[in-house]
C-alpha cells in the first residue's frame, strides 16, 4: 500500500493522541517551553479556562517569533501562538 493511500484511510480516531501538551491561555512562553521541553513535544495546545481551543504553539512560531527576540521569552504565549488552529473531526 502507497503512503497516499494509507493515510487516506486511517481515520483520526486511530491515532494515538493521549499524550499531549497543553497550557492556559496566559502561561509565559518560557514555562510553555519547559513544558514542551520535559514532555519532548513539538507543540502546546493553548486552552481557555474551560480548557477550550484557542490556538497551538509550535517549534515554528518558536523558530519565526521567539528565536531572534530573547524579550520574547518573557511574553505570553497568546500573543504567538497561530489562532484560530484549524481542526479535524476523529471521522476525517
Amino acid at each position: 500500500m502507497a503512503v497516499a493511500e494509507a493515510l487516506q484511510e486511517t481515520r483520526v480516531s486511530h491515532l494515538d493522541l493521549s499524550e499531549y501538551v497543553c497550557v492556559p491561555l496566559g502561561t509565559s512562553v518560557r514555562d510553555a517551553l519547559l513544558r514542551l521541553r520535559q514532555q519532548r513535544s513539538g507543540a502546546a495546545l493553548v486552552t481557555d479556562a474551560d480548557e477550550r481551543l484557542q490556538g497551538i504553539f509550535t517549534e515554528r512560531d518558536v523558530m519565526l517569533k521567539v528565536a531572534d527576540d530573547p524579550g520574547a521569552a518573557d511574553a505570553i504565549v497568546d500573543t504567538l501562538m497561530t489562532a484560530p488552529p484549524q481542526t479535524l473531526s476523529d471521522s476525517a
